[in-house]
């Protein structure tokens, strides 16, 4: 049989070639995208989670003092406000607590001098937290009368951490699978460019 002519195995080449990089990058970038939407999605959803957990952390803490620290606060009993508050600092990720009178007098307070000196600022989010501490309160209250109020503030340097940490897995998780799926895609366009090949050979055969 006749070899084929210089320009029918370059056809045959160039045609090969094209279907593998094409097989290889349309493969890389369907998963590249889909990658991208679950971590996107994942961090997402944990950020969320992880959200409301502080949220809910935070105002359980301060309801708590409200209601213990209610007594004391009616009979201005500071020395038990003093002790109350000094105990409640032992909770992780508390960064300071502070009970007022009705007349914003503070009664007893004890945490981060920095952020003790701060003026209060309720967060509602924590991402409004850019000096990295979630502010709440609770009202201390008889029936529909105030009596004071609690103030907190609780780090949000867990969260931050745990999402950059799962980034940092996501991230490696994400460049292992891309580079199986770029062996994998080789793999199959190296065997696709073979039955291109020989389909291109047996087209162009004189025999055919």
């Amino acid at each position: 049989m006749p070899a084929p002519t210089s320009w029918r195995k370059n056809e045959m080449g160039i045609a090969a070639m094209s279907f593998r990089r094409k097989t290889i990058l349309g493969i890389a970038t369907i998963e590249a995208v889909l990658l991208l939407i679950l971590v996107g999605t994942g961090l997402g959803l944990m950020h969320q989670s992880n959200e409301q957990e502080l949220i809910k952390r935070a105002t359980t803490i301060a309801t708590l003092v409200a209601t213990v620290s209610k007594e004391a606060v009616l009979t201005n009993d500071l020395a038990s406000l003093e002790s109350f508050v000094q105990e409640i600092m032992k909770n992780s990720g508390l960064v300071y607590v502070r009970v007022r009178n009705r007349d914003g007098v503070v009664l007893a307070q004890e945490g981060n001098d920095r952020e003790l000196m701060r003026p209060f600022n309720a967060d509602q989010l924590v991402d409004d937290a850019n000096d990295g501490v979630f502010d709440t309160y609770a009202k201390i209250q008889v029936a529909d009368t105030a009596y004071g109020q609690v103030e907190l503030g609780l780090s949000t340097r867990e969260i931050y951490d745990a999402l950059a940490r799962a980034r940092q897995w996501a991230t490696g998780f994400a460049i292992i699978e891309m580079a199986l799926v770029a062996l994998f895609s080789f793999v199959l366009g190296r065997s696709e460019e073979r039955r291109v090949g020989k389909e291109c050979r047996s087209r162009w055969s004189p025999y055919h």
